[in-house]
C-alpha cells in the first residue's frame, strides 16, 4: 500500500496542478494578469470593491477543507486580490501536516504561485518548467527573453514545447538563431537521441503533433547528425496520427522501433501487416528488444501465419523459439493458437513450457490444444503448478486426502502428490483467503513449520497468519539483518511525537534515527529538535540535527543555517542544506546575504552568481507587480 502511495501522490499532484493551471490559463486567469475579469455565477464573496482579499493560510485551508473540483475558483478568488508579496507568501506555509494530501496542497500552491510571479513579472522568479510554460503561454515575448539565458535546459524546452505549438517555423527559426546558453541537462548527448525533453525535440515534438509533414520536410534544413534523432522523434508522434505514414518515413533510416510499430498496429494493424510483410527491414527490428516487448504481439494478433513464418526463419533454437511465442502469445488466444498450429504443421517440435502463456490467461483453451497436438502439459513444472492453484477447493481436498493416507507426514503426502513445497503453501495462503473451512481443516493436519515462508511476503497473504499465527513474521517485506529497523512505523502515524518518545532509550543506529527525524521532523519540527537534543551520542546528536536541518532547509532555512554554523558541520551534505536554504531565503525575503557571508568553504562563487542572478529577477517582479 505505502507504495502504491508512493506512486498515487505525485501522480495526483500532477494532475491537480495541470487542472487548475489549464483552467486558470483558458479563462484568462488573474494568475496571470491581476486583472478581475467578470465572475459571474461565482460563489465568492464580494464587497463593494470586488472579491474579498484571501491570505496565503485560509486559502492552504480552504484547499484541504474543500473538493479538488473547487480548487480552480479557489484560486481564482485568491489570485484576483493578490500581489506579488502575497504569492511569495505560499512559499512561506507552515510544514505540511501529518497526512499525505498536505504535501500535495502545499506544493500545488506553491507551483501555480510561481506560474503566476513568472507571468506579472516577466521573468520566471524560480526556473521551473511551469513558470516558463506560464510565461509562454500569455507573454511570448517575456518567454523568449528568459529562453536566451536558458536555451539549453530543461526549462527552455518547456516553453519552447508551447510557442512552437502556436507557430513552430518562427519557433525553430528564433532558437537556431539564438546562441547556446545555460545548462544542459545531464547526459545530454542521450537526451537528444531518446526524449523529448530537449529544446529542438520540443519544438519538432510540437511540430508533429500540428503538422508532421511539415515538421518532416524543416528537418532536410539541419545538420545531418541532428537530422537523424529529429526525424525518429518525429516518426514517433506521428505513429499515434497515422502509423503506417510514420513507418514510411523511416523505412531508409532504420529507425523504425518497437514503439512506432505498436502505435500504428493500434490504429492500422492490416495496412502496418502489409508493410512488415514487404519489408524485411521492419520484420529484422523485431529480433530487437524494443520490437520483441512492444510490437511482436500486435504483429501477430494482426497476422498470425506471417509471424509464423517469420518465426520459422528467425528462431534459432528452441529456446530463442520459446523466447519469441511468449511475446507473440498476447491477449487474443485464436492468433495464439494459430501461431501454434502453423509451428507444428513445419514440423517443429511443441513444448509443453511454450504453451504456458496461453495456459496463464486460457488454460481451457491451452489443454484443448494440447490434446489436438498430443501434449502432455502435465510434464511442465509450471503449468503442474498452475493447475493446482487454478482449483484452489479441488487441491485441497487432494491434499487433506493424501494428509490422511501418509498419517499426517507433510513431506510424504507432498512426495505422494508430486508437489512442491512452495506451491503447497501457496495454496494454502489462497485457502485462507477465500476457502476458510479448508484452510481450517488444513490447519489442524499441518503445523506452520510444514509450510514454505520464503515468498509470504510477496502478495495479499496476511489471510495465512490466522489459521498459521506463526507465520505473521514472515509476511513483511524482507530486509538484510543490518537494516532491520529496531522500531515500527505504524505509532508515528498515530501520534509521532509519543512513538518517538518511546524510542529514545532504546538501541538506535543511524539510519534509525534518520528514519525517525524522517517521520517526526515535517509533522513537529519543534518537537523533532528536542527529542535529537536527547540523544545520549553526540554522533547519533549530530545525524539527527542534520536530518532535520535538510527538511528546514525548504521549511525553516534559518533554523537549518544556524544549526550547521553552531556546529561547524562542513560536508558535501551540508553544502546542498547552505544552497536549499539559501534560495528559499532569497525567495521569502530572508536574510540571504548575512548568511551568505558565514558559509564554510564550498563553491561560494557560483552560488553568489546564482542567487545574486535570481535577486535581480525577483526585484524586477516586484517591480512589475507595482509594488
Amino acid at each position: 500500500m505505502k507504495r502504491l502511495r508512493s506512486f498515487l501522490i505525485p501522480v495526483f499532484c500532477f494532475s491537480a496542478a495541470w487542472a487548475v493551471s489549464s483552467w486558470v490559463g483558458k479563462h484568462g486567469g488573474p494568475s496571470a494578469t491581476g486583472e478581475s475579469p467578470d465572475h459571474h455565477g461565482s460563489s465568492a464573496r464580494r464587497t463593494p470593491g470586488g472579491f474579498r482579499k484571501i491570505s496565503a493560510e485560509k486559502l492552504a485551508e480552504d484547499f484541504l477543507a474543500r473538493p479538488t473540483s473547487e480548487w480552480a475558483r479557489l484560486w481564482e478568488e485568491f489570485a484576483v486580490q493578490a500581489d506579488a508579496d502575497d504569492l511569495q507568501k505560499i512559499s512561506r506555509l507552515p510544514p505540511p501536516g501529518a497526512f499525505p494530501h498536505h504535501a500535495v496542497v502545499r506544493e500545488l500552491l506553491q507551483s501555480l504561485a510561481c506560474e503566476a510571479l513568472a507571468v506579472r513579472g516577466g521573468h520566471p522568479v524560480i526556473l521551473t518548467p511551469g513558470a516558463f510554460s506560464a510565461l509562454a503561454e500569455r507573454d511570448p515575448e517575456a518567454a523568449w527573453r528568459s529562453i536566451e539565458g536558458n536555451n539549453r535546459s530543461d526549462f527552455a524546452s518547456a516553453a519552447l514545447r508551447i510557442l512552437a505549438g502556436k507557430d513552430p517555423a518562427e519557433t525553430l527559426r528564433r532558437f537556431q538563431g539564438m546562441p547556446e546558453s545555460g545548462t544542459a541537462p545531464p547526459e545530454e548527448t542521450h537526451r537528444r537521441e531518446r526524449t523529448y525533453s530537449t529544446p529542438l525535440g520540443s519544438i519538432f515534438g510540437a511540430w508533429a503533433r500540428r503538422d508532421p509533414t511539415a515538421a518532416a520536410a524543416a528537418l532536410k534544413d539541419l545538420p545531418p547528425n541532428v537530422r537523424e534523432a529529429m526525424k525518429h522523434q518525429v516518426a514517433t508522434v506521428w505513429a499515434f496520427q497515422d502509423g503506417p505514414a510514420a513507418i514510411r518515413y523511416l523505412l531508409d533510416s532504420d529507425q523504425a522501433n518497437g514503439n512506432i510499430l505498436r502505435a500504428s498496429f493500434r490504429t492500422h494493424p492490416g495496412e502496418t501487416a502489409g508493410l512488415m510483410d514487404a519489408n524485411a527491414t521492419l520484420r529484422k527490428a523485431m529480433e530487437k528488444e524494443s520490437g520483441l516487448y512492444a510490437a511482436l504481439g500486435p504483429w501477430a494478433e494482426a497476422d498470425p501465419d506471417r509471424v509464423t513464418t517469420w518465426l520459422l526463419e528467425s528462431s534459432g533454437d528452441a529456446g530463442q523459439l520459446a523466447v519469441y511465442l511468449y511475446f507473440c502469445i498476447g491477449g487474443n488466444v485464436g492468433s495464439a493458437g494459430r501461431i501454434i498450429r502453423g509451428l507444428a504443421a513445419a514440423g517443429v517440435a511443441v513444448k509443453p513450457s511454450q504453451l504456458r502463456g496461453i495456459y496463464r490467461q486460457y488454460p481451457a483453451s491451452a489443454l484443448s490444444l494440447a490434446d489436438e497436438l498430443g501434449i502432455d502439459l502435465s510434464a511442465d513444472p509450471q503449468i503442474r503448478q498452475n493447475q493446482i492453484l487454478n482449483e484452489p477447493e479441488v487441491s485441497c481436498e487432494r491434499w487433506l486426502t493424501a494428509l490422511r493416507d501418509e498419517q499426517g507426514d507433510p513431506e510424504k503426502a507432498l512426495a505422494s502428490l508430486g508437489w512442491k513445497k512452495e506451491t503447497a503453501t501457496e495454496l494454502a495462503a489462497r485457502a485462507a483467503r477465500v476457502f476458510p473451512e479448508k484452510a481450517a481443516a488444513l490447519a489442524k493436519a499441518l503445523p506452520a513449520s510444514a509450510l514454505d515462508t520464503t515468498n509470504l511476503w510477496r502478495g495479499n497473504n496476511k489471510d495465512i497468519a490466522r489459521y498459521w499465527p506463526e507465520l505473521a513474521p514472515f509476511l513483511d517485506y524482507p530486509v538484510s539483518p543490518g537494516d532491520t529497523p529496531a522500531f515500527q512505523e505504524t505509532p508515528f502515524h498515530i501520534d509521532p511525537v509519543a512513538a518517538a518518545d518511546g524510542l529514545l532509550q532504546g538501541p538506535l543506529s543511524d539510519g534509525d534515527v534518520r528514519k525517525i527525524i524522517g517521520l517526526l521532523g515535517e509533522y513537529d519540527p519543534a518537537a523533532a529538535r528536542s527529542w535529537v537534543a536527547r540523544l545520549p551520542d553526540p554522533g547519533l546528536r549530530q545525524s539527527g540535527g542534520l536530518a532535520l536541518a535538510t527538511i528546514e532547509a525548504s521549511t525553516d532555512p534559518a533554523a537549518a543555517l544556524d544549526f550547521l554554523t553552531r556546529n561547524s558541520i562542513n560536508n558535501g551534505r551540508s553544502e546542498t542544506i547552505w544552497e536549499t536554504s539559501l534560495t528559499r531565503l532569497l525567495v521569502t525575503g530572508g536574510d540571504w546575504k548575512g548568511w551568505l557571508d558565514k558559509m564554510p568553504g564550498g563553491n561560494l562563487d557560483r552560488l553568489r552568481h546564482v542567487l545574486a542572478t535570481q535577486s535581480q529577477v525577483l526585484e524586477s517582479a516586484r517591480r512589475t507587480a507595482g509594488e
